[in-house]
């Protein structure tokens, strides 16, 4: 595979993208169960839970977009 070519950088890119999506999905599954053992530590948990919900959604959003976007470029270079 090219250093250079469009499909070198989004293999990387998603890869990227995939590690960091799975490293807060653990986090929030580490969280979630912490705050059913402790429910007193809910409370103080619960402003780091929104906040890493949000980037995950953010990433699964960007990721179809950009993946969208490659389609189409792909399969306009094939045309």
């Amino acid at each position: 595979m090219n250093h250079n070519s469009i499909e070198f950088v989004f293999y990387t890119l998603t890869r990227v993208l995939m590690t960091l999506l799975f490293c807060g999905g653990v986090y929030l599954v580490r969280v979630i169960v912490w705050m059913m053992e402790f429910p007193s530590s809910a409370l103080q948990l619960y402003h780091s839970f929104p906040v890493l919900a949000e980037h995950i959604v953010a990433g699964v959003l960007f990721y179809v977009i950009f993946g969208f976007i490659f389609t189409k470029t792909a399969s306009r270079d094939l045309v």
